[in-house]
């Protein structure tokens, strides 16, 4: 495949893995704003969650623009893999990740 498509398949993938995080964060911070029992230590969990994802999809996001998403794609991965450790129930981005390339015909 010509490497213009490559990385057009690429930044597809990334922009679909930064989609589904602002949706996701979207999901958390709805429940923040809407508690119906308000639970300090899980308020704050989330918010540490949130910060996280933002501070990981931000950079991405920055490295996209600028065309430099391989410079930063390690970074990216160890942001992703330490939220998995920590956050258990936040949602596998790895997984999505090697989902859409399968699909990619990459």
């Amino acid at each position: 495949m010509e490497q213009n498509k490559i990385k057009a398949y690429q930044t597809l993938i990334y922009q679909t893995l930064i989609y589904q995080a602002f949706l996701d964060i979207r999901v958390i911070a709805s429940k923040l704003a809407h508690p119906s029992v308000v639970d300090v230590e899980d308020a704050k969990r989330s918010s540490l969650l949130i910060f996280h994802m933002t501070n990981a999809f931000h950079n991405l996001a920055l490295s996209l623009a600028e065309d430099t998403v391989s410079n930063c794609e390690d970074d990216f991965w160890s942001k992703i893999k330490f939220i998995n450790e920590k956050f258990p129930e936040a949602i596998h981005y790895k997984d999505i990740f090697n989902q859409l390339i399968q699909n990619s015909d990459c």
